[in-house]
C-alpha cells in the first residue's frame, strides 16, 4: 500500500514538475510526518524521506540515460526542484555528476549495441 501512495504522489510530482516533500504527502494522507514514517520505516525498511529520494533518482536516472534533456529539466522533471540540490544529491548518490553519468551510460549502451567484433576494435 504505502509503495502505491509514493508512486501515485511522484507521479503527480514528475508530472507537475513539483518538488517531492514528505511533509506534503503526509498532509494529503492527513497524517503526522514523523508516524507515517516511522509506520513506513517499520513496514518496508526505509524511511519516507529515503524512499521518495530513491524514487527520484530512480527517475533522474532514467531521464539522462533515455532522454537529451538538459540536466535542469531532469531536475525539475524528477521533482528535485532546484538543479543545486539535483546535483548534490545525485553525486552522493552516484559518485558522479549528471552529465557524467549520461556520457557513461550512453557509452555503456554503445559497447553493448556494437557487433563483437567492433567492440574488440574500439577498445
Amino acid at each position: 500500500m504505502f509503495e502505491f501512495i509514493v508512486s501515485h504522489y511522484l507521479r503527480e510530482c514528475f508530472r507537475a514538475r513539483t518538488v517531492a516533500r514528505a511533509s506534503e504527502l503526509a498532509e494529503r494522507l492527513n497524517a503526522n510526518r514523523a508516524t507515517l514514517s516511522r509506520t513506513m520505516s517499520q513496514t518496508l525498511g526505509r524511511t519516507l524521506v529515503s524512499e521518495l529520494r530513491a524514487r527520484q533518482l530512480d527517475e533522474a536516472a532514467r531521464l539522462l540515460r533515455t532522454t537529451n534533456l538538459t540536466v535542469a529539466e531532469v531536475a525539475a522533471r524528477s521533482a528535485f526542484g532546484d538543479r543545486t540540490t539535483f546535483f548534490r544529491v545525485f553525486r552522493a548518490a552516484f559518485a558522479m555528476t549528471p552529465g557524467e553519468f549520461r556520457k557513461a551510460a550512453r557509452e555503456r549502451q554503445q559497447n553493448t549495441t556494437l557487433p563483437a567484433r567492433n567492440r574488440r576494435l574500439s577498445s
